[in-house]
């Protein structure tokens, strides 16, 4: 691909849809220390769509509760407002791409990775006193380019994932094969059109590749958290893998062992309860 088509496929990202109006929302919410409870079960109750899985959620039997939950407020209260919100973010944005045109792409891995690296993410941005929610956000929308790019030219991106798996290479270099652009860019122009928060830019644009001047604190974590997602296997591909980890990145994040092996048990079991609701039936979201 040229250098013209290259540029013309970014100049493309405008025709992409925004997300919906509550994930948009809830994505100006981040920055929002002040946001209450009523105001964040007010935003969710405008999509009907995302309310029936945050009450999918709580009513699951991980919770156990003798009643059926069928208020928001309730949920809210049973669930706790950073799960509910996380939940209701993912549901929304996970709308925003019609992917119908690239079947090879599969949906359902992609937001099991990607709500496991968004889990990560936050832990690890609790860990170190960073803001959990920014984390959480960059952790879910870090891979957005690959669905840009896969709604964009989906014959294109067909054709990068058959090079991925013949060849056994990185997906970005796939993409830069076929397509001439890898996701993290991608992604990156998008996030910005959308007007998210610089940091959120930072986190989707660099996460393959963080400073190594730790100039990008949530790209240091969003990486390790991606490596660390993909480790564990929950995107639950049988070709996953783990890219490679930029050890500056992981050496800022100073854990000690014990704190790792917290840090995947906790993961592991709230990516578990949280599917349950993202994925009802098929598992595709």
């Amino acid at each position: 691909m040229s250098a013209t088509d290259v540029a013309g496929r970014i100049r493309q990202i405008r025709d992409l849809p925004t997300p919906n109006a509550v994930a948009m929302q809830l994505l100006v919410s981040l920055a929002d220390e002040d946001l209450s409870i009523e105001q964040l079960t007010q935003q969710i109750s405008l999509d009907q769509g995302i309310v029936a899985k945050v009450l999918r959620l709580a009513n699951s039997p991980f919770y156990g509760l003798p009643r059926r939950v069928t208020l928001i407020a309730d949920a809210v209260a049973i669930i706790g407002w950073r799960s509910v919100r996380n939940l209701a973010l993912a549901a929304g944005l996970a709308r925003s791409f019609d992917l119908g045109r690239c079947p090879s792409f599969d949906l359902g891995a992609y937001w099991r990775h990607s709500l496991a690296c968004a889990l990560c993410a936050e832990a690890l941005a609790r860990a170190g006193g960073q803001d959990s929610g920014l984390a959480f956000a960059g952790g879910l929308l870090h891979d957005l380019g690959r669905v840009a790019l896969a709604s964009l030219a989906p014959e294109d991106y067909a054709q990068a994932l058959r090079w991925q798996a013949d060849k056994g290479t990185r997906l970005v270099e796939a993409e830069h094969a076929c397509l001439g652009q890898d996701h993290a860019v991608v992604g990156g122009a998008l996030a910005e059109q959308w007007l998210l928060a610089p940091a959120l830019v930072d986190s989707v644009a660099l996460h393959h590749q963080p400073p190594e001047d730790g100039s990008a604190p949530l790209a240091d974590l969003v990486h390790v958290a991606d490596c660390v997602a993909h480790g564990l296997g929950l995107e639950g591909a049988a070709d996953e893998s783990v890219p490679s980890l930029a050890l500056h990145s992981w050496r800022r994040l100073d854990m000690e062992e014990p704190q790792w092996f917290r840090l995947f048990a906790d993961v592991e079991s709230e990516h578990a309860v949280l599917c349950q609701a993202f994925f009802p039936g098929e598992g595709s979201p």
